[in-house]
């Protein structure tokens, strides 16, 4: 049915997702029509479900799938008012470093909205200083430097995704990981809290809980 709806018809077989090929490729387009909401969805069903390895597959095109997955995170998390100049001020994703992932999320992301704000991807080093930034994504081109990133971050009003070995048990909210071949994700809900961050019960239902070591 799912398959019926996003596609407009089935793939040969008792469903689409039994495909796993035609399940990546449908995330992959979706994305690349800028129809990251689909994508996000489709993706999250491949999380829990026994469809295989999406994340492994170069033709998803992870960095794209990572994209859609943090544009969705937000929608599902809300941020106080306080953590905002004023009304007209962008939605502010910071990386530390231009690199693949970086360039994926300026393409993906360009002239897109999320409540309301227009979103800006920025390049931002130094992390004691990150006061404008809404999120602070740490690529796995930096993983070896994302346990003494976390532990200098004082911002608040900061939602932090990684995807280092344990990065939300180390205090990162969001951890993206691989489990048997599957993208999956973890939330510290506690340092959600720290950050005076609301994450829907939606979004919770579809990642793995999880506190600080």
């Amino acid at each position: 049915m799912i398959c019926d709806i996003l596609l407009g018809k089935q793939i040969r077989g008792n469903s689409c997702f039994n495909n796993e090929i035609g399940a990546v490729r449908m995330i992959t387009a979706f994305v690349r029509r800028g129809k990251f909401y689909w994508a996000f969805w489709v993706l999250c069903l491949l999380t829990v479900g026994d469809w295989g390895a999406v994340a492994q597959s170069q033709t998803a095109g992870e960095d794209e799938i990572k994209s859609a997955l943090i544009y969705n995170f937000v929608k599902f998390i809300t941020w106080p008012d306080a953590s905002f100049k004023n009304p007209n001020e962008p939605f502010l994703i910071c990386m530390m470093t231009e690199d693949r992932s970086s360039n994926m999320m300026k393409a993906s992301l360009k002239d897109k909205e999320v409540k309301g704000r227009v979103i800006n991807v920025a390049l931002s080093d130094d992390v004691q200083s990150l006061k404008g930034c809404q999120v602070f994504f740490i690529s796995s081109s930096q993983n070896a430097k994302a346990a003494e990133v976390l532990s200098k971050i004082k911002s608040k009003y900061l939602l932090t995704i990684g995807e280092s070995d344990g990065f939300a048990k180390s205090g990162g909210i969001i951890g993206l990981y691989k489990e048997g071949g599957k993208l999956r994700f973890e939330i510290n809900v506690e340092a959600a809290d720290r950050a005076d961050l609301k994450i829907s019960s939606k979004l919770l239902s579809l990642g793995t809980i999880t506190k600080n070591n």
